[in-house]
């Protein structure tokens, strides 16, 4: 369940500036709410059926297994479509510490030198059958978004980035940028759905997830939910408001999507931040590319037990995922 904040905490403060600042945190609450709703109902459900993945629930709901094999291809699609956002985050933000910590571009500033170093720690780490080996590596990585949020926040009350006259760090210029909107209400809101949505993306390893909980039963599968999805609700609204009231509407415009592009490559504190970044990565990629691997299995195998020639394929989804992320434009 650490792995309920991700990468997508950088999104937010972009999403917010889109929907305005209080019906942003308003969707998202929203989001979060329908999720653990989704949560809630996989659960009842696995524990009624005695069936822990989405594909058992969905043959089990329709008495058919080709549905089954329908919904894997899906999830194999939408997972390996993740797995290239990780490598293309990759591909953007180590270059940024490498220059940020030798000051200069070298072989190690380019995203051609990082994709395909991480794509052999990603064989490595993806190598791993169970959710229980994976336990230590997400919890480090919850502990780098941690760190990432508070960052966030440090910088907007030490005033790093106050912006006066188009002069950013004026030591009299205002914490809250000048050109923040509050309550706007414009058909960009809708463009920001998909986005906090994607915040909570884990709702498809909910029955995997209950399967190996300890003593299980649905009230402590939702008493987890319950701790985890409020924190993250409530760490994602905090970050997003602070980093649109740090860089304001025109600022936020400049990041691409990514908060953290609006952070100087001299600023040493981020470049920690991009390395926990990058830590987090790593640590969600395994389970993402566990999640596609078990949908690979399958739908082209037909098995519950994995295929031994399945591990072929996988290599073969490393592959593409690390190419596709290299010639995806940032």
């Amino acid at each position: 369940m650490f792995n309920v904040i991700g990468a997508g905490l950088l999104a937010v403060p972009v999403s917010f500036d889109q929907t305005s600042l209080f019906p942003g945190i308003l969707l998202l609450i929203m989001m979060g709410c329908l999720s653990a709703f989704s949560m809630f109902l996989l659960t009842i459900c696995s524990q009624r059926c005695q069936r822990f993945s989405y594909k058992e629930l969905v043959e089990y709901s329709f008495e058919n297994p080709k549905t089954g094999r329908i919904f894997e291809a899906i999830l194999a699609l939408y997972t390996f479509g993740i797995l290239i956002s990780f490598v293309r985050v990759i591909g953007d933000i180590m270059p940024e510490v490498t220059r940020g910590i030798f000051n200069h571009d070298g072989v190690f500033s380019h995203p051609e030198f990082w994709i395909p170093v991480t794509g052999v720690i990603f064989i490595a780490m993806s190598t791993l059958e169970s959710l229980a080996a994976l336990k230590y590596s997400t919890l480090t990585g919850f502990v780098a978004m941690l760190y990432l949020g508070t960052i966030v926040g440090y910088r907007f009350f030490d005033g790093s980035y106050r912006e006066a006259a188009g002069e950013p760090s004026a030591s009299d210029a205002p914490l809250v940028a000048h050109d923040v909107r509050y309550m706007h209400l414009s058909v960009r809101l809708f463009s920001a759905v998909p986005v906090l949505c994607s915040c909570f993306s884990c709702v498809y390893n909910v029955p995997v997830f209950f399967q190996g909980l300890h003593d299980r039963t649905p009230k402590r599968m939702m008493q987890a939910v319950t701790i985890f999805l409020g924190f993250s609700v409530s760490f994602y609204a905090l970050v997003g408001t602070l980093g649109v009231l740090t860089f304001g509407e025109r600022r936020i415009e400049h990041a691409h999507g990514d908060l953290i592009n609006n952070y100087r490559d001299d600023d040493h504190a981020f470049t920690a931040a991009r390395i926990g970044l990058y830590i987090q990565l790593l640590c969600r990629f395994p389970l993402t590319c566990m999640a596609c691997r078990r949908a690979c299995n399958y739908v082209l195998f037909g098995e519950l037990k994995q295929n031994r020639l399945i591990f072929v394929v996988q290599g073969f989804i490393l592959v593409a995922c690390c190419t596709l992320g290299y010639f995806v434009p940032n």
